[in-house]
């Protein structure tokens, strides 16, 4: 699909590319029952690594420096993934991105981590700049 259609049916809400959104309370029984669920976190790696930590298990594929759009193919198209950020404006244009590509079961937290109220872990002490963080 050319990056034009993919805008366009964006920008007017078409269905084809529309995410799961998820409450958080939903995420985290998401997370706590799917072994094969796969957790995206589109923050940057200074974010993903801050005082807030992330969710256990996430993997880091930031969004606005473009992370996400150059590797999205090493993310499993047949397991469910949920795509969180800070406060859910990039996790929801990264869901589209994915959908877009052909991902079909993709969910978006909806406020994201400002939101998540259960477990999060820092980062490990030293962090491959060219593995996604968490990894």
């Amino acid at each position: 699909m050319e990056l034009r259609t993919v805008l366009l049916l964006m920008v007017f809400g078409v269905g084809a590319c529309a995410s799961l959104d998820v409450t958080p309370e939903k995420a985290e029984k998401l997370t706590a029952s799917k072994n094969d669920l796969v957790v995206i976190d589109v923050r940057e790696a200074s974010e993903f690594c801050d005082e807030r930590g992330h969710i256990p298990g996430a993997l880091n594929y930031p969004y606005t420096s473009g992370v996400l759009a150059a590797r999205y193919e090493e993310l499993p198209k047949d397991r469910p993934i949920l795509v969180v950020c800070r406060s859910g404006r990039r996790s929801k244009l990264a869901a589209e991105l994915l959908r877009s590509q052909g991902y079909s079961k993709v969910y978006d937290m909806n406020g994201g981590t400002n939101a998540w109220q259960w477990e999060s872990v820092p980062c490990a002490a030293a962090v491959d700049s060219n593995a996604p963080a968490g990894s």
